[in-house]
C-alpha cells in the first residue's frame, strides 16, 4: 500500500512525495499517509466527484498543472 511504499522511503525524501489522483480514496490514502495531495479535475469523473470532507493539498485542473503544483510544492522543501 501507498503507506507501506512512503514507510520504505528515506526520511529526508519524503517531503518530495506527493500523491495525484482523481478520487476520494487516492486522497484518502495520501491523507493517511501524511503526505500532500494533488486532486486532479480534468476528467468528467473527478469534476462530479463529491471528496467526503477530504481535503486536497493542492487542485490541478489541466494535466501540466501538476507540474507547476509539484515545483511549487518542492521550492517549499
Amino acid at each position: 500500500s501507498l503507506i507501506n511504499l512512503v514507510g520504505e522511503i528515506e526520511p529526508s525524501e519524503r517531503a518530495k512525495v506527493v500523491m495525484i489522483g482523481d478520487s476520494s480514496t487516492d486522497l484518502a490514502l495520501a491523507e493517511r499517509a501524511n503526505i500532500p495531495s494533488i486532486h486532479v479535475q480534468w476528467c468528467q469523473f473527478a469534476k462530479k466527484l463529491s471528496l467526503n470532507n477530504l481535503k486536497p493539498t493542492y487542485e490541478a485542473l489541466a494535466p501540466l498543472d501538476c507540474l507547476s503544483v509539484i515545483k511549487r510544492h518542492l521550492a517549499r522543501i
